[in-house]
């Protein structure tokens, strides 16, 4: 069977009746959207992380953030509709000596915003190559609306590329939403990468029975994911802009996964601390928080009380709007387990 042969043909009834067939028969009954969606991120990161391709210029990128967490370390059982690349700095700023130009660039805000802009005009340039080679390589499949264009998104330190593909399956409410989003952006500050093996949620009821996209993709490793994770959560706990509190929630429902699992050992993670804290305070600091302060034990992973309603109602209808597939628990519970995580930084002061 080879699902990209019905998609050319444009056999969507057809495709519909594949992938709820194999949500029935899928141990976690994810739903056919859920599964349609996951075989275009696969088939898109083989494309994008093909060793022939020169998709990436050169650069070095790590897969990170939800979508790394649940497909390459099994680490938690939500569905992500992005594809999160981080360059490495040292690149998109285009240096050799890489402690120099750390140094020269993070001396002053002055010197610091300088650089920022000047990444981001990279980091633009850059995403425009990638969109063309993305849909030089779409077109070659031969698939109506499967293609990649630059997003109107404003953010001053991502740089989003929209793939779109032909949907069979309707995905519900905004909570789980249509197009790819491949976010690219460049903050991590070590090149902390593992090459790890990924494959379709359709290949655990298909095995060899169908030709199913994989990938081998640079996996950022799991104790600078953990880091990343933390510190984002002392960010929303301490920072003085006012949350958004649309799909906040998934950020603590992410770290107690990583609880859960056992990632979050203090011994092992201490240096990608180091570096993490480093990266974010020196070149992305935020109004009202102090990464540093994490480093001495006094980190904040718990809501202020102000926040915590807001963000308990959006895990509310994150739950309602399937955005978890099994069991979930109470977002009181979750607060527990990282409650103790927090506990366990002041004891190592």
């Amino acid at each position: 069977m080879n699902l990209l042969e019905l998609y050319v043909t444009e056999k969507k009834d057809e495709l519909e009746e594949i992938f709820t067939a194999i949500s029935q028969q899928h141990q976690y009954e994810l739903m056919p959207g859920f599964l349609e969606k996951d075989f275009w991120i696969t088939l898109v990161l083989g494309i994008i992380f093909d060793t022939d391709s020169n998709m990436l210029q050169g650069n070095r990128a790590a897969f990170k953030g939800g979508t790394a967490l649940s497909k390459c370390w099994s680490a938690i059982r939500r569905f992500s509709e992005d594809i999160d690349l981080s360059i490495h700095w040292a690149d998109l700023a285009d240096v050799e000596d890489e402690e120099e130009a750390w140094k020269a660039t993070t001396q002053s805000k002055s010197q610091n915003k300088k650089f920022r802009e000047y990444q981001k005009d990279r980091l633009e340039k850059f995403a425009a190559f990638m969109c063309e080679e993305l849909n030089a390589q779409f077109e070659t499949y031969n698939i109506k609306s499967f293609k990649a264009k630059i997003s109107e998104n404003t953010n001053k330190e991502l740089t989003d590329i929209i793939v779109e593909y032909p949907s069979a399956c309707d995905l519900g409410d905004d909570y789980r939403l249509q197009p790819i989003l491949l976010e690219l952006g460049g903050r991590n500050r070590g090149r902390p990468t593992k090459e790890m093996p990924i494959q379709t949620y359709a290949s655990d009821v298909l095995k060899d029975s169908a030709d199913l996209p994989e990938a081998v993709v640079p996996a950022y490793e799991m104790d600078y994911i953990v880091c990343e994770k933390l510190t984002a959560l002392h960010q929303f706990c301490t920072q003085d802009k006012e949350l958004n509190f649309k799909r906040i929630s998934r950020h603590w429902y992410d770290v107690d996964c990583l609880i859960q699992c056992g990632f979050i050992d203090m011994k092992v993670i201490s240096e990608a601390m180091e570096d993490v804290v480093k990266m974010k305070s020196a070149r992305w600091p935020m109004k009202g928080v102090n990464y540093e302060s994490i480093l001495s034990g006094e980190i904040q992973l718990i809501p202020n009380k102000g926040d915590l309603a807001g963000i308990k109602n959006d895990y509310d209808d994150s739950v309602k709007g399937n955005l978890f597939y099994g069991d979930t628990e109470s977002f009181d519970k979750i607060l527990s387990r990282i409650s103790e995580v927090e506990k366990s930084f002041q004891v190592k002061s």
